[in-house]
């Protein structure tokens, strides 16, 4: 395989010295490339997404927990200051 190829896979080796070696493992034809890049981009973007729910997902349930334990405290009339401290319970699954 010479330096020349103009698609293929490389090995980045950052073990056999102080700085990265580039080595060509494979060749790929244009239609490869193409279909391996393509791939990439949407696992790349299917994983971002995934993050993105998750995100999402968590930060929904820290609020509806934060309401609970507002309302909670709202009901109770409870106030927290410097020198007090209130527990309140919350019901499973909140």
């Amino acid at each position: 395989m010479s330096i020349d190829d103009e698609f293929g896979a490389v090995l980045i080796d950052v073990e056999s010295a102080p700085y990265p070696i580039f080595r060509p493992v494979e060749r790929f034809t244009r239609e490869e490339h193409d279909r391996y890049m393509e791939a990439h981009e949407v696992l790349r973007d299917s994983l971002s997404q995934s993050m993105i729910q998750f995100v999402t997902t968590e930060s929904s349930n820290l609020m509806d927990y934060l309401i609970t334990v507002g309302s909670a405290m709202k009901r109770e009339r409870r106030i927290i200051g410097s020198s007090q401290l209130a527990v309140v319970l919350v019901p499973a699954g909140c």
